[in-house]
């Protein structure tokens, strides 16, 4: 913002300033300008200030004069790189539901804290917090959601106790310095979301979370065992992700719970764990899992699950592996695969992931009833697709691999929509697609010389957009299209009979690609 610029006073309910940098002679300009909002008509104001060579960090002036408003209709403030030098006190505002502050720079011990009685979200982040008992008292009883983070915890500080904040239903306390009674905090029974993200705690043993809680998230925390952490049976969420966690089969969870999450820990075996049924989606992405069976839990019963992440465990194997008889979606990539020796996926899987891997094959036996709707077998070593896919299979990805044909099993593929074949070494793209719904056909940076594939017409774009960027050069500088009743040719000189040749039409490379669902222009009737 320069001086030169004269600001007017239009009626405005939200002011968004971000990466501001003013010019000292317009300082007070802005400021007063900012004021008079405020003291009117906006509901809204977020600050972000950024000071540069020939202008400066007008913060310090801005939230001083915030400060100063004595009444506003303001609800929703956020402000950083504050640096205050008297009392934070925001009781005037008496409409302000949701409060920010970010950067604070002086220790939060010195400060007097006073905060309006309706507000409903405090965000303290990125702030030197080093006595959060100056805070704790003053918090308005209506608080419904408290976040804050990098607290300078120290050895021996006062314990955290929050039991007077009975409207509290959301808490993070993020990136606290190591202390020794994090175990002993108290939080109100009202809170249903809790996060002590990032805070090398090394046990949660002894703490009592809130009686009703839903979810909890105790990620990054150092952990090396959770077997003895009492989980409050309301528990919906637990993520222990980024742990040190060995094993898990010791540990008793929520019998309500539907989402855990435990990826990159160092787990070698989950096998038969005490999960109920109620059980969706586990995460145990990047661990060292050698073994998992999840066919059943503890007592034999068998699981349901939407999601499986395996991902990135390379020392885990297909005949170490056991499936639950229902589970919607499996993700094993990056795990180091080098065949799957016949495994039997379950039927209802609808999404498979087995990219990143070494195989070269992909010769397994689906079930009739299949449900399968996405398969990625993208970034692997496949030379051969041998496999008659379920006719259910809609999205087909095979990016980055060795084949050089296309595979005679996709053309049959009556749901087909997107099929990716980029990276490959295709040298002649040959197919007749008998899918009505082919949306995009892939076939970029390939060795493609000669060209023949065969849709069906679809009324609402004629063919798919199709990528041949990146091919032999020059070769398929024309690319003729043909049509017959409801079937569509596209073809290169010599690919197909010359007396089946009618008024064929010519397009580009270029033109095809643009062909997408919302420009459809070619051959639409």
């Amino acid at each position: 913002m320069q001086g030169s610029v004269s600001l007017m006073s239009p009626r405005l309910e939200c002011i968004y300033l971000y990466e501001i940098a003013v010019e000292e002679n317009a300082v007070t300009k802005v400021s007063e300008f900012i004021k008079r909002q405020l003291e009117t008509t906006v509901k809204t104001f977020e600050w972000g200030s950024k000071g540069s060579f020939q202008a400066q960090d007008s913060t310090e002036v801005v939230s001083h004069t915030i400060m100063d408003v004595t009444s506003s209709p303001l609800t929703t403030l956020s402000i950083s790189r504050q640096s205050p030098s008297r009392h934070l006190d925001w009781s005037s505002f008496e409409h302000l539901k949701s409060l920010t502050i970010m950067d604070l720079d002086d220790d939060s011990s010195q400060i007097v804290w006073s905060f309006p009685l309706r507000l409903e979200k405090l965000v303290i982040c990125m702030c030197r917090l080093t006595d959060f008992t100056s805070i704790e008292g003053v918090l308005p009883l209506g608080l419904k959601r408290l976040e804050i983070g990098n607290i300078e915890w120290r050895v021996n500080s006062p314990v955290v106790d929050l039991l007077r904040l009975e409207s509290l239903t959301y808490l993070e306390l993020l990136s606290m310095t190591t202390g020794e009674n994090i175990e002993q905090f108290v939080f109100p029974d009202s809170v249903e979301i809790l996060h002590l993200t990032e805070n090398p705690a090394f046990s949660f043993d002894q703490l009592l979370f809130p009686k009703f809680l839903h979810s909890l998230n105790i990620s990054s925390s150092m952990l090396t065992s959770v077997d003895n952490v009492s989980f409050p049976e309301s528990l919906l969420l637990l993520d222990i992700a980024c742990n040190k966690l060995r094993s898990v089969i010791k540990v008793k969870f929520p019998q309500k719970l539907e989402k855990l999450d435990l990826e990159y820990n160092e787990l070698k075996h989950f096998c038969k764990i005490k999960l109920s049924q109620t059980i969706k989606v586990i995460n145990l992405r990047g661990n060292k899992l050698e073994k998992v069976d999840l066919s059943t839990n503890d007592k034999g019963e068998p699981l349901h699950l939407e999601k499986l992440k395996l991902q990135y465990n390379s020392t885990l194997t297909v005949d170490n592996l056991r499936l639950p008889s229902i589970v919607k979606c499996l993700r094993l990539s990056g795990c180091g695969l080098e065949n799957l020796n016949g495994f039997q996926f379950p039927a209802t899987i609808e999404e498979l992931d087995l990219s990143e891997n070494h195989l070269k094959q992909f010769n397994i036996t689906f079930p009739k009833d299949s449900c399968l709707k996405i398969c990625d077998l993208r970034q692997n070593e496949l030379v051969l697709v041998d496999v008659d896919l379920p006719p259910s299979v809609s999205v087909l990805n095979l990016y980055d691999n060795r084949l050089e044909q296309i595979p005679p099993c996709v053309g049959g593929l009556p749901n087909l929509e997107n099929l990716n074949l980029s990276s490959n070494m295709l040298r002649e793209a040959s197919c007749k697609f008998e899918s009505k719904k082919l949306e995009y056909l892939n076939l970029e940076c390939n060795e493609i010389e000669a060209l023949c594939l065969v849709f069906h017409r679809v009324i609402y774009y004629g063919v798919p957009a199709i990528n041949l960027q990146d091919n032999q050069e020059g070769v398929l500088g024309k690319i003729y299209l043909q049509s017959v009743d409801e079937m569509i040719t596209l073809y290169t000189r010599g690919m197909i009979d010359s007396t089946a040749i009618h008024n064929p039409v010519t397009f580009t490379v270029e033109q095809l690609l643009r062909n997408l669902p919302e420009k459809r222009g070619i051959f639409v009737k």
